[in-house]
C-alpha cells in the first residue's frame, strides 16, 4: 500500500458491516450517490 502513513486502518470493509446494512439502506445509498453524480457533471 502507498500513502505513505504509518498507521494501518484495519477491518473497514468487515462483513458484519455489510451484513448489518439493508437493502433499502443501499438502495438510499445508491440513490443519493446518483443524485451526487448528476450535480458534479
Amino acid at each position: 500500500m502507498s500513502g505513505g502513513g504509518t498507521t494501518v486502518k484495519r477491518g473497514l470493509m468487515s462483513s458484519k458491516l455489510v451484513s448489518e446494512t439493508s437493502k433499502d439502506q443501499v438502495a438510499k445509498l445508491e440513490a443519493d450517490r446518483d443524485a451526487l453524480d448528476e450535480k458534479f457533471q
